[in-house]
């Protein structure tokens, strides 16, 4: 189970009919897993940030280095701290226990 957090009255209508625009909320993500690292998606940054003491904070400028090889997180650290802070009060949201479901979906 993904974890998806987007503003649901922005009408997106126009995107599914292959319309093309900026979007103007920022996206987080997770799993279900507490121990999942998060995401947050705004504009061109990407940020990953680990939930496991040993991994590095990845930062990802999504327009320039598409396939995110490229970690601008010491480069960038307003950005990266900008979207740790928005990350860290988004999942302050989120419950702390997840139950598991019995769908076989």
């Amino acid at each position: 189970m993904i974890i998806l957090e987007y503003n649901h009255r922005q009408n997106s209508s126009d995107l599914w009919r292959g319309m093309d625009r900026k979007r103007s909320t920022m996206l987080f993500w997770k799993t279900n897993n507490i121990r999942s690292e998060m995401l947050a998606l705004d504009g061109r940054w990407k940020l990953f940030e680990p939930n496991r003491r040993r991994e590095e904070v990845r930062l990802f400028d999504v327009e320039s280095n598409p396939a995110e090889l490229v970690n601008a997180a010491t480069r960038k650290p307003g950005v990266t701290k900008t979207l740790r802070e928005a990350i860290a009060k988004w999942n302050s949201t989120l419950p702390k226990t997840y139950s598991k479901s019995q769908d076989k979906d």
